[in-house]
């Protein structure tokens, strides 16, 4: 830091420091700037000694000035003294730095306001009468108030818990001039009777009431005869006196004798009488317990002239003060302590409460909230040169946070935006102050101000917009994330005292998943590595680009959105409806439909429900349905069933009759289905599958749904990335209803869509048009039918998808998916693997391992040892679902990793040099796959473990990066799109080619990089 300079137009030792500290003369440094000059008290001693003789320096000059005034203040205390208006007042700068400097002493119990603004207990002592139950006083001279503070009466001596009357009362009603003394365990009154019974005030009647019910229980309170004179009388209770006045006693004495109808309702009425009079002592207890627990503040009510005589000794106080101390949780320590007149004898007005809060409970402002504070007003005001003030302090002095100066303080927190100057906190804590005009509502209203904590941009200095923090507007730098994260869980945890609110930072939301879930983390991180280092082959899964894993992570997951675009059941949903909308469109574009004859649902959350939402919209239930057998190739939300169980939820509701395959060719027999059909006559016709390598006749099943008079369901779920890239025949062109899941080929998130027509479906005998009435229905079954809230997160991520399958890096990347299947089928067949169908027309394979003479589940145990994922399936013949003799294997996910046909083929090596495993451990282990998965993991065979080093070597000298950097670097496509795109543009190379020969030349620099890394070689930029 910059040494303090002398001040030119300061005067010799008089003035010294630098910026607002030029013009500033030892004694205001020391009253108003305790940390600055606790700042140079260290740095004079951490100075080397000058040469001897030599004149000491400005600053060495004021350090020594200050160390004489610390160590006179520390060794005499604070001084006090009295103003003009008699009231007791620090005298400024009597108190040490430390002291003042923000070196909290720790103070427990409700004293704890008070006992801050006085160095100890003792000392505060004088100035607390009403914590000792000695009244607060004013005094006429400052002699007599001075001999008080110095001399204070004794502790008064509690009194017996019954009342006492030192009072006499005549014969004919009247009292002497003597005192009533009636004393409680919490307060002393004194005051004097009035002459005349008639005039007492009747809260005193009803006080008398409460008294006696309470200690006498319902007795009569007798006077003490030695206290009265002898020609008097006894006092008579207070009950007796209240018959006397309406007239109760002449009238019973006037009255004939009852009859039995007057006692009866004399006795009743006696009977409510005491009634009234047990709750009014019930109600009397309650109060007196309450007041007990929490003293109540002074309201109107008690400041009327029925309470005149409670509250005679207190002072008035400012409400701001009273609502400041609600506001921070102190007003309970107010009351008990009956602070009132000590705020009025120790001068501790708003604003200085407020700092004492904010020392002693860490209360600061918090960014972009305004802050309104109003002072008490009055003769109790500091003056400004007395109002604490927060100096501009070294970075290794730890100062409290800066309160603006000449910014008064009402205590409450606002957070409307209000007019009056605007304090605004940039990155360095430096205070920059920025006008705003009044508006026309406030130009009958006291001005106000408001302290608004805001960033700045550390390049420029200019704050940053107030609805847009992420970039400068001044210079344009983009803001980092990780700080705008970390100042605002910062300063939103200062906002509000702890144990008055739960705070960002205290509930970790801001926390990353490292810290905060490491468990949960280590598993994500686990499956990040098994993805990079395995083969998958699992033709229902793919990998998710970077983008729409972002939007599946982003705070559209927040919001709850019931109900369709337009017709919410919440309020909040502007962007919900435009995400969603969106989503819409781009589904419709993607697979080029018409607006007008099409229209989608994207709220469903997977395919199965998307079907069953299908059938509940247009069946009844045990309506009939028609689809593919499971283990033809079908799919389970299909209505699979057995002979002996439903399998599936669809078959339970719906009457599910299945078609299947021609098991000689392995392909769908038309001819037979529609025979089927004809005699079922189901409502809905199926024409989906799940494990089907040829492609699906939809013209074929359009006519068969036709004769029956069914729907036509094309269940897309596997082939919708397909259709998207144009590599095999639409469904759209004969379907009524086509579903879709979105995470497969399509390479989006999890999720579904529902694409329904719309306009004429046909003509009726009469030639009018029969109108698609699918919407409404379909909508319905969604919502509110069998969901509640939509998945905002996975339709905004499924838009992203969607806007990716409509560029022409799809399409290339389909057209590549196709030939890697063919490869990968080609590769098999020649390892000796029988195909179903004898081959694939799409994006899977499905094997028939009835040949190696082992099941599914071996081949898929034996796989999953060595990095290649897979699954086992059913094949037509399969009695038993979970021991199949098939696998299915598929190109989407490993096409998006970049290979190309020839590394298709060396998976289908991989492939077979696993089943040939599994047959060599079954002849060890036995036909039973307990047995088997027993033996595999006891003594896996030296091949298992050789292959397993192959296959993994394999997938990490792919032509993208590890997952775990950049998350297989986008699929490579698009890195490579202005690549190909040049070279098809300037030569005769079409897409397929250009890609294939980038993808190449990636793989290239990739296993070069990873023998320079073998060899420790340090990589370059």
């Amino acid at each position: 830091m910059q040494a303090p300079m002398q001040a030119p137009s300061a005067a010799g030792a008089d003035g010294v420091g630098f910026g607002r500290h030029a013009e500033m003369t030892y004694i205001e440094l020391w009253e108003k700037e305790p940390k600055y000059c606790q700042w140079v008290i260290k740095a004079v001693q951490d100075q080397e000694p000058g040469t001897p003789g030599e004149e000491p320096s400005p600053m060495e000059r004021l350090g020594k000035w200050l160390r004489e005034r610390e160590a006179q203040a520390e060794s005499t205390g604070p001084a006090y003294e009295y103003n003009e208006d008699m009231q007791l007042v620090e005298v400024p700068g009597s108190r040490s730095l430390k002291e003042r400097a923000g070196i909290t002493v720790k103070f427990y119990g409700v004293a704890a306001p008070i006992k801050r603004i006085c160095t100890s207990w003792e000392e505060c002592k004088p100035h607390v009468h009403g914590v000792k139950g000695v009244m607060y006083r004013s005094f006429a001279t400052r002699e007599e108030a001075e001999a008080y503070v110095n001399n204070p009466p004794a502790r008064a001596v509690k009194q017996p818990k019954q009342s006492q009357k030192k009072s006499a009362r005549t014969s004919d009603g009247s009292e002497d001039k003597g005192e009533t003394v009636e004393t409680s365990k919490k307060s002393r009154k004194v005051k004097k009777p009035s002459k005349d019974p008639a005039e007492k005030p009747e809260d005193a009647v009803e006080e008398d009431t409460k008294v006696e019910a309470k200690s006498a229980k319902g007795k009569a309170r007798k006077g003490t005869k030695k206290n009265q004179p002898d020609n008097e009388e006894p006092a008579e209770p207070a009950r007796k006196r209240q018959r006397k006045e309406k007239g109760e006693d002449a009238a019973k004495g006037a009255a004939p004798k009852k009859s039995m109808l007057a006692k009866a309702k004399a006795k009743a009425k006696a009977k409510a009488k005491a009634k009234a009079k047990a709750n009014a002592v019930a109600k009397a207890k309650a109060r007196q317990a309450k007041a007990k627990a929490k003293p109540p503040a002074a309201t109107e009510e008690e400041k009327s002239p029925k309470a005149a005589d409670k509250l005679s000794s207190l002072p008035e106080v400012s409400p701001e003060v009273l609502k400041l101390a609600e506001e921070v949780g102190l007003s309970t320590a107010l009351r008990n302590l009956r602070l009132r007149p000590e705020i009025a004898a120790l001068n501790v007005d708003a604003q200085i409460l407020l700092n004492t809060l904010r020392e002693c409970d860490g209360l600061v402002n918090k960014a972009k909230c305004r802050i309104l504070e109003t002072g008490a007003g009055g003769p109790s005001t500091p003056p400004k040169s007395q109002r604490p003030q927060e100096p501009i302090t070294p970075e290794k002095c730890e100062a409290p946070p800066p309160v603006a100066e000449d910014v008064p303080m009402k205590g409450e927190v606002e957070q409307k935006r209000v007019d009056g100057p605007v304090v605004q906190l940039s990155a360095q804590d430096s205070l920059k102050v920025t006008e705003t005009k009044p508006t026309e509502d406030d130009n009958n209203q006291e001005a106000e101000a408001a302290v608004h904590v805001a960033p700045a941009c550390p390049n420029c200095g200019k704050v940053y917009d107030a609805h847009d923090t992420s970039f400068c507007r001044g210079c344009g730098l983009a803001r980092d994330m990780n700080e705008m994260t970390e100042a605002s869980s910062t300063q939103a945890a200062r906002l509000i005292p702890a144990g008055r609110s739960i705070t960002v930072e205290a509930m970790r939301l801001n926390s990353p998943l490292k810290e905060m879930d490491p468990e949960v983390h280590g598993i994500i991180e686990s499956e990040k590595d098994r993805q990079r280092r395995c083969v998958n082959l699992i033709a229902s899964e793919n990998f998710a680009p970077l983008p729409v894993l972002e939007a599946v992570g982003s705070v559209m997951v927040n919001k709850y959105s019931e109900g369709y675009p337009g017709a919410r059941y919440y309020g909040g949903n502007e962007f919900i409806d435009k995400a969603e909308r969106l989503c819409q469109q781009r589904a419709l574009s993607s697979f080029r439909l018409d607006a007008k004859e099409w229209g989608v649902n994207v709220q469903s959350l997977s395919g199965s429900p998307a079907n069953f939402q299908v059938f509940t919209a247009l069946c009844d239930v045990h309506d009939r349905i028609m689809g593919l057998d499971l283990p033809h190739g079908g799919h389970l939300s299909h209505g699979y069933q057995t002979d002996t169980k439903k399998i599936s939820m669809v078959s339970k509701y719906f009457e599910s009759i299945p078609y299947r395959l021609n098991e000689e060719t392995g392909l769908i027999d038309y001819d037979e289905c529609e025979k089927f059909a004809m005699r079922i006559r189901p409502k809905i016709l199926i024409a989906g599958t799940s494990a089907y390598s040829r492609l699906i006749d939809y013209g074929r099943m359009r006519q068969i749904a036709d004769k029956v008079g069914a729907y036509l369901l094309a269940d897309m779920a596997h082939i919708s990335g397909l259709v998207a890239g144009a590599a095999i025949p639409s469904p759209f062109e004969y379907a009524d209803v086509v579903t879709t899941t979105t995470h497969k080929s399509l390479r989006g998130p999890r999720g579904a869509m529902i694409f329904y027509r719309k306009g004429q479906r046909g003509v009726d005998k009469k030639g009018n048009p029969i109108m698609y009435d699918l919407e409404d229905r379909i909508n319905a079954a969604v919502f509110p039918g069998l969901q509640g809230g939509p998945h905002n997160q996975s339709i905004t991520s499924l838009a992203v998808a969607l806007k990716q399958a409509s560029e022409p890096e799809f399409k290339t990347y389909i057209q590549q998916v196709m030939k890697n299947s063919k490869a990968l089928g080609e590769s098999l067949q020649r390892c000796n693997f029988n195909l179903v169908s004898g081959g694939t027309d799409n994006h899977l394979v499905l094997i028939d391992l009835r040949s190696k003479g082992v099941n599914g589940s071996k081949a898929e145990a034996v796989c999953e040892m060595a990095s290649i994922v897979l699954n086992k399936n059913t094949i037509p013949g399969d009695k038993s679902a979970m021991n199949p003799n098939g696998l299915r294997v598929g190109a989407p996910a490993m096409t998006s990793r970049g290979l190309m046909e020839d590394d298709f083929v060396k998976i289908g090596e991989f492939i077979g040099g696993a089943v040939d495993v599994a047959a060599e451990v079954q002849k060890q282990s036995g036909p039973k796959l307990v047995d088997f998965k027993r033996v595999l993991a006891e003594s896996p065979p030296g091949k298992l473990l050789e292959l397993k080093g192959q296959v993994e070597d394999f997938a990490s000298e792919l032509a993208c990066r590890p997952m775990l950097d950049t998350y297989f670097a986008q699929w490579e496509t698009s890195k490579i799109r202005s690549t190909v795109t040049q070279k098809v543009q300037d030569t005769t190379v079409s897409p397929d080619e250009a890609m294939k020969e980038r993808i190449k030349a990636n793989r290239e620099r990739a296993l070069a990089r990873r023998r320079q890394l073998q060899q420790g070689v340090p990589q370059t930029s």
